[in-house]
Formats: C-alpha cells, structure tokens, sequence
C-alpha cells in the first residue's frame, strides 16, 4: 500500500514549521521508497533541496540544482513565471540554510559537509 501526508504550504507565504513537517515525514520514512509532489514544483524542490543541505550534508550548489531547473523552465514560460515567487522561495531557502544547517550540525555535534563556508 501506499500512505498518503498532506503537508499544505502557502506558495507565497512558506513558513519554518512546513519545513519541520516535511523534515519530520522525510525522516518517519526513511528507507522507504518516497513520492514527493507538488502542483507548482518549487516547494517540493525547495524542501528536498533544504532536507539535503540540512539534514544530509548536501552543498548548496548540489541539493538545489533541481530548483534552479524548475525556475529555469518557468522562467521559458512567462505566463507561468512569477518573479515575486521565485524571490520568496529564494529568500526562504537562504534563512532557513542560515537558521537550520548551523542548529543541525550543533544538535547532531557535527560539521556540514559541504564546502567554501
């Protein structure tokens, strides 16, 4: 069978606690074999981007190379394109590195793997 978690995320206003959820269900689940989707694609992207930089040690660069594909391709369609969106979501992605990797690596007693910090 297949288990099914809703975790609803304002596009335009993500908040830390989505994160937490997401974060919390990734980890529930581990070693499963795992559907992440999202009408938009930025969210999911963004979360498994900020659950490999936070949670695996992932660069930045690395995790995140899926969302800059996303914005990419919306960014080729205009009428789907949305600047304003793309600045919250980056905005999101760069506190929640700033507030989450350093309290990750502190709780767990370990260094973030990734490098230039």
């Amino acid at each position: 069978g297949m288990d099914y978690i809703h975790i609803p995320v304002a596009f335009k206003a993500p908040k830390e606690t989505d994160l937490m959820v997401f974060f919390d269900a990734m980890q529930v689940n581990a070693g499963r074999k795992m559907l992440v989707h999202c009408a938009a694609n930025i969210r999911v992207a963004a979360f498994i981007g900020l659950y490999r930089i936070i949670k695996q040690g992932w660069s930045a660069h690395e995790a995140l190379g899926l969302m800059r594909t996303v914005m990419e391709m919306q960014a080729s369609r205009p009428k789907e394109h949305d600047v304003a969106s793309e600045k919250i979501w980056s905005d999101f992605i760069d506190a929640m590195i700033g507030r989450l990797r350093n309290a990750d690596s502190l709780r767990h007693g370990s260094h973030s793997k990734s490098s230039g910090q």
